[in-house]
């Protein structure tokens, strides 16, 4: 089979950052060489200290300079991001004979596709989420606030959204929920769009067998039901109805705990819910986890909750869980339903509310009697259906069937 020269365009890529964004390219890039492909990434330089070129697991990585953090950051990323791609992106194809361009993220893949020369070049689009919509649900919690200046910022991000999309030749899409948002928003060709659902590496993602040694080391409690979800500290992570459902759960299940795992602009307003409800000693905001720590919180806990509340796209962590034998509950929003529903549905709350996932927890607490078997079985269900071994054959599939007539 021929070997191709893959050019990945995005803002996102592990270990320079992490996220489910981050993990799909890193993932798809290594099992992309693994099937004998070259692979090249063209990504944002998450810290000024980080090389402009490097070797990541045989991907060739290359940083273009950009703004991650500060006032106005959309403004001044929108610029930074189109511009420095573009011209880094010209530099790129002057060295490698590229034979794909996988796109990641509309800022840079804007920038790729401003003047675009190279027309013999297949360009296919992943979708993972909408920058567009994530500003607007943000901006609704006060993280950006422009003022005078938000109708104009929403529709810029929406313009650059919809052309970068359809400039390329198809659209990857991991949930069939992405791909009924882009045909509501920007009334894409259903056919250009192929849905292909993101996998996990079920290599680092594995049960363990000793859970108390595991929980000593990480100082949690032997003695407890230990709840756990991982998540960025935003707005539509559902993470205020999480809490307040706990606080309904231990009324009931009186030796549960909520670990949360991660960090955001909401960080403050949580730690005052928790301190408002008095649940101090059932909610445990333990702040930033290294992603190679994840798995660990995943291996020493008994069950996941993903309480989201809008624009699931995929849910990535959801696999990573279920990869280490621990059971999911979710809320009925987006590609949890999708993943969940191919498993069993009972682990879908019946809707996003502190009250429905209360009643959701404990009756899965109370009605699971072997947890070990369960365990079991979230593990087989995503070897069989999530390898991302599987997931590539069909990328790389689609690559082939892509290609243009040089």
């Amino acid at each position: 089979m021929q070997s191709l020269n893959i050019l990945m365009i995005t803002e996102s890529f592990y270990p320079d950052g992490i996220g489910g964004a981050h993990s799909y390219v890193y993932n798809l890039g290594k099992s992309l060489i693994k099937k004998g492909h070259n692979v090249y990434i063209i990504t944002i330089k998450m810290r000024k200290d980080m090389p402009d070129e490097e070797t990541i697991e045989g991907m060739k990585v290359f940083r273009y300079d950009s703004v991650v953090s500060g006032c106005l950051i959309y403004i001044r990323r929108f610029l930074l991001s189109v511009m420095n791609a573009h011209r880094l992106f010209n530099n790129v194809v002057k060295k490698v004979k590229v034979d794909i361009i996988n796109c990641h993220s509309p800022l840079p893949a804007f920038g790729v596709n401003l003047f675009f020369k190279h027309r013999n070049i297949s360009r296919i689009f992943t979708f993972h989420s909408s920058i567009y919509k994530g500003v607007l649900v943000q901006s609704e919690k006060k993280k950006y606030s422009f003022y005078l200046m938000n109708e104009l910022i929403f529709s810029l991000l929406k313009g650059l959204e919809g052309i970068t999309l359809r400039a390329c030749d198809k659209i990857i899409v991991l949930s069939g929920f992405s791909k009924k948002y882009i045909l509501d928003t920007y009334y894409e060709n259903p056919e250009k769009i192929v849905v292909i659902q993101g996998g996990v590496d079920s290599n680092k993602f594995v049960p363990i067998n000793d859970k108390m040694l595991l929980r000593t080391k990480l100082n949690l409690p032997k003695d407890k039901i230990i709840l756990v979800t991982a998540r960025r500290l935003v707005a539509r992570m559902g993470l205020e109805n999480l809490i307040l459902a706990i606080k309904h759960v231990s009324e009931k299940v009186q030796n549960v705990v909520l670990v949360i795992l991660g960090d955001g602009f909401l960080k403050g307003q949580l730690k005052g819910l928790i301190k408002k409800e008095r649940l101090e000693s059932k909610v445990k905001l333990l702040g930033f986890v290294d992603f190679k720590m994840i798995s660990a919180y995943y291996q020493a806990s008994d069950i996941f909750i993903l309480p989201s509340e809008s624009d699931e796209w995929f849910g990535l962590v959801t696999l990573e869980a279920l990869a280490c034998g621990l059971p999911v509950l979710a809320t009925p929003v987006g590609g949890s339903v999708e993943i969940l529903s191919r498993f069993d549905k009972s682990l879908i709350f019946s809707a996003i509310g502190p009250d429905e996932m209360s009643q959701g927890i404990v009756k899965f607490i109370e009605h699971t009697k072997n947890i070990l078997g369960t365990s079991k079985k979230c593990r087989q269900f995503i070897l069989n259906n999530y390898s991302w071994e599987k997931t590539c054959e069909k990328i790389e599939k689609l690559y082939f069937s892509s290609l243009r007539k040089k």
